[in-house]
């Protein structure tokens, strides 16, 4: 099993609409990757270990994908800073990039302080739940 560090965004009061938010994760001392976008329609993407390849292809549940673009604001998703790539160091790295009717918005390994970003924090926590049970319906 992996352990998936995530970050994201979504819209509730924004004038803007999002069309997707794509999720990249990859690197560490087992060479995981994970490359997920998901939409209103749709969940695609893949998990990917040495010894293990899982293709996702599912339809996004309503529930899910109001969950994921409610739950905080492009705002709080713009306050997020990138960090540092940990690639070379046998780390991982975590992207988020989020679409929306005019603009993307993105960062990489971004610093969340579950404190003064709390309604990121706890998405991410939404968000790591729901990549968990995508691997589990798309493994079995």
């Amino acid at each position: 099993m992996f352990i998936i560090i995530v970050l994201f965004a979504g819209c509730s009061s924004n004038s803007q609409s999002i069309n997707s938010i794509s999720y990249n994760f990859a690197g560490g001392e087992t060479g995981h990757y994970i490359k997920i976008e998901i939409t209103k329609d749709s969940i695609n993407g893949m998990f990917e270990s040495l010894n293990q390849r899982v293709i996702i292809k599912e339809k996004t549940p309503k529930n899910t994908w109001d969950s994921l673009t409610h739950s905080i604001t492009l705002e709080n998703f713009k306050e997020i800073k990138s960090g540092k790539s940990l690639l070379e160091i046998d780390g991982t790295n975590v992207s988020i990039k989020v679409e929306t009717d005019g603009d993307s918005y993105s960062f990489l390994n971004g610093n969340i302080d579950k404190v003064q970003n709390k309604k990121v924090f706890h998405f991410m926590e939404f968000l790591e739940n729901e990549l968990s049970n995508i691997y589990q319906r798309a493994n079995h």
